[in-house]
């Protein structure tokens, strides 16, 4: 194991859902949350390469994250671009790392695709942009607010779309087009209809499943159930359609090695020149209330992170 004398962690919405008690991956109370933590390594278990100590390291955590000094696998520990800082090192963790095996692992996005990325102010949907938008493809950046979703298309010279619960992302699109590939953490209806709303040939990437409510959690979850619609393999034949799914705690559980290799390859990619950095909000240690706050209220825009306060 490493040990690490934490600088920064990161935020993740499933951080909100587990303070709640909505999150079913979650450890139960009471528990340390927090995927991702940036810092310097301190100690190193015997028989490690001693070239661990000193390094500047993103570790993927699982749970824990929001620690000043933890133990780590080296498996899933990188160590970050020298042009990063901790904070800024924090987005490549969960979120660029899930943005990676969506676009680059379970799919390869070629340059006359026709992509919508739902959340796309959000630290995947960042993420996601930022591996995407260099191939050419059609970007359609959606939204529930109709000003972020004008301001990314302004600025990535793509087409906005403003979605709601009730009106998925297919309504702002024009009426003859149809998707190549969907980027979808929403979950429910938005799945299900996305699917018919897709080209022959299209991908349904569903991740993260942010669609939840505090009230009413059993109606809650049967109407997400009944929202993704039955795709029957047969049905997705015929269409050439494919659903595919990401979970990154049981890849992080099962194939830490996996895992670690694709937050290497994120590491390769963000240290090429050219590339864009990650917008981070850092927060100090003693306003994680207020970090929390910010980032249930859907106003945020890339990352969240808090800094440490170092002695």
């Amino acid at each position: 194991m490493l040990r690490i004398r934490v600088h920064a962690f990161g935020l993740n919405y499933a951080d909100v859902l587990s303070r709640k008690g909505l999150y079913k991956d979650a450890p139960p109370f009471p528990f340390v949350p927090g995927y991702e933590v940036s810092g310097e390594v301190i100690e190193i278990a015997k028989g490690l390469d001693a070239s661990w100590l000193g390094k500047r390291v993103l570790a993927f955590t699982k749970f824990g994250g929001y620690s000043e000094v933890l133990d780590c696998s080296p498996q899933v520990t990188v160590e970050i671009p020298k042009d990063y800082s901790f904070a800024e090192a924090t987005a490549l963790g969960t979120q660029y790392t899930t943005a990676w095996c969506l676009c680059r692992e379970w799919t390869k996005v070629q340059a006359k695709d026709k992509v919508v990325i739902l959340s796309a102010a959000g630290g995947v949907g960042q993420a996601l942009i930022s591996f995407i938008k260099p191939l050419g493809a059609e970007l359609y950046l959606g939204s529930r607010s109709k000003e972020k979703a004008e301001a990314l298309a302004q600025e990535h010279g793509a087409h906005p779309l403003v979605y709601s619960l009730k009106k998925p992302w297919y309504v702002g699109m024009p009426s003859q087009s149809k998707a190549d590939v969907v980027f979808d953490p929403m979950g429910g209806a938005s799945v299900g209809k996305g699917i018919k709303h897709m080209a022959p040939g299209g991908r349904m990437l569903s991740y993260g499943v942010a669609m939840r409510s505090d009230k009413m959690r059993i109606l809650r979850d049967v109407s997400m159930l009944w929202g993704f619609g039955l795709h029957h393999p047969i049905a997705l034949l015929l269409g050439s359609k494919s659903l595919l799914t990401l979970n990154m705690l049981r890849i992080a559980e099962q194939r830490p090695d996996l895992l670690g290799t694709w937050m290497q390859r994120v590491i390769n990619e963000a240290s090429k020149p050219g590339f864009s950095k990650p917008k981070v909000h850092t927060f100090a240690w003693n306003q994680l209330p207020k970090a929390h706050e910010f980032l249930a209220s859907g106003k945020s825009m890339g990352k969240l992170a808090v800094e440490c306060n170092q002695a």
